[in-house]
């Protein structure tokens, strides 16, 4: 059965370092304050709704999806679809939290005749999606995925599979989440989730834990035919997905991360590429013990000794929990636009247990630098790659035969994917408690390969990637980047054929 390729072609982002794009892109680059939560400072949603009183009627994270909506679907500009073949898929991993332990208060101080009749509609976890639908008209499937910390990946993986077989031609898919309330914080703190010290600090010797915080992510995904005929600007390619379980603890990721492992293995394969092709991988890097530790694990597994370049976006935006895997994965993106890979903040000293990894520490050294094709005619044969596909063999051939340098430590081909993973796992030290790690978070892997209009090959530096997982629920996306590719580029509008 064929299958369509997926563009993508707006995102949008609220997050501690930043709302929209731009603010976020230059807040992965400054160290955040320490501290045991990380909020969306000086929280506005007036611009997006037309009084108080409807914004009132909104739970925060999904107020924080309806912005990073707009943002997006201004960027993707006008789709030119029939609305009921848009569809809306926003994960969460808790839901409208903060509506609902208000209005618990409320019941029990107050009595239950005071408690809104917009508690339902603003608590739950699909109330995200809904809002987006309709807010813009799209009637086609609207759904939340609610897998802890791998729920805004799995809606993109969900997403990219409406498209790929023909149920829609767009969709608004991402993440979304504002868990902090207090109730919430004391069972994250009690199981000994948080970080102690209030930093967070993927890899480090030091981690104790990670750093709660909220936001919003979305992308929207087109079917590319119809991209490409309407003229819009492709930002990357979704080139694949899978998801997994651990089948193992609620809240410990399995021995090794097997899980993430297998995970890893099929998002590769039905994307079409292998570990050589990986260029970087931003990981889901919780700054937990176990999590970081599984990750790294499994990352060394897969790549036996070879792993690419990797990151973690979380040293400075924190834990978005079910809204993390979009909100890297909008960092993923913008690495590729920007031709600059974000440091590891918080990571200070490696932890010698863990396999070694090239992580991404300086962001001086995260430069993408352009390689002129003719340049690269000259380099030795064993280097060379061949005529071969950008976005991972789904049918997008350059117009000539390209060539890569065998890279320095830190720096990736254009030629070569981008992996962005994470899980949903728990992590923490044993405190008695039922559980022994908290790690609730999700997997997301984002493959991109960095491709630049003409042809031009780009070289990337120090990404990082990680898994985690409660319940050891596993998922993987693969984007191949199709960053400053024009419609009227090099493109051959090819289908692949998979197998059923």
């Amino acid at each position: 059965m064929t299958r369509r390729r997926v563009a993508v072609t707006g995102i949008g982002v609220v997050a501690t370092c930043g709302i929209g794009k731009d603010a976020f892109w230059s807040g992965l680059f400054t160290a955040p304050g320490d501290g045991t939560q990380r909020q969306v400072e000086d929280w506005d949603p007036s611009p997006w709704f037309d009084s108080p009183k409807d914004a009132r009627r909104s739970d925060r994270f999904s107020q924080f999806a309806l912005a990073a909506t707009a943002e997006a679907l201004e960027q993707a500009g006008d789709l030119g679809l029939d609305h009921g073949r848009i569809g809306v898929l926003i994960g969460t991993g808790i839901g409208g939290i903060i509506t609902n332990e208000e209005q618990i208060v409320i019941q029990h101080v107050k009595g239950s005749r005071r408690v809104s009749p917009f508690l339902v509609p603003m608590m739950m976890p699909n109330a995200a999606a809904a809002s987006v639908s309709m807010r813009h008209g799209f009637q086609g499937p609207c759904e939340a995925t609610v897998t802890a910390c791998a729920a805004g990946t799995h809606s993109i993986g969900n997403a990219i599979n409406l498209i790929r077989y023909g149920r829609a031609d767009a969709v608004i898919a991402g993440g979304a989440e504002a868990p902090i309330t207090p109730t919430s914080v004391a069972g994250f703190g009690n199981m000994t989730a948080l970080s102690s010290s209030g930093k967070s600090m993927p890899f480090d010797a030091a981690r104790d834990g990670f750093v709660i915080s909220e936001g919003a992510a979305v992308l929207v995904l087109e079917e590319w035919d119809h991209a490409v005929a309407r003229g819009a600007t492709i930002l990357a390619e979704a080139l694949g997905s899978a998801s997994t379980a651990d089948a193992h603890h609620i809240t410990a990721p399995s021995p090794g991360g097997v899980g993430a492992i297998r995970c890893m293995e099929i998002a590769m394969d039905d994307a079409g590429v292998t570990t050589a092709d990986i260029g970087h991988i931003n990981m889901h890097g919780t700054s937990t013990p176990l999590n970081d530790a599984a990750e790294a694990n499994a990352v060394a597994k897969v790549f036996a000794g070879q792993a690419p370049i990797v990151t973690s976006t979380k040293g400075v935006t924190g834990h978005a929990l079910g809204a993390a895997g979009a909100i890297e994965a909008v960092a993923v993106v913008l690495a590729m636009l920007n031709k600059r890979i974000p440091p590891t903040m918080g990571l200070v000293d490696y932890d010698p247990e863990l396999p070694e990894l090239d992580v991404a520490r300086d962001h001086l050294a995260a430069e993408l630098h352009l390689v002129d094709p003719a340049e690269e005619r000259d380099l030795p044969r064993e280097s060379r790659l061949g005529e071969r596909q950008t976005g991972a063999d789904l049918g997008q051939r350059l117009d000539h035969e390209h060539t890569r340098q065998r890279r320095p430590a830190g720096e990736v081909t254009g030629e070569e994917v981008l992996v962005a993973g994470e899980r949903p796992r728990a992590d923490g030290p044993d405190a008695g408690l039922e559980f022994d790690e908290f790690v609730d978070e999700q997997e997301r892997r984002s493959v991109r390969q960095q491709r630049l209009g003409g042809g031009e090959l780009a070289h990337v530096a120090r990404p990082a990637s990680a898994f985690a997982s409660l319940t050891g629920v596993s998922f993987g996306l693969i984007f191949g980047n199709a960053a400053a590719i024009a419609p009227s580029g090099p493109i051959r509008n090819a289908e692949r054929t998979m197998p059923m």
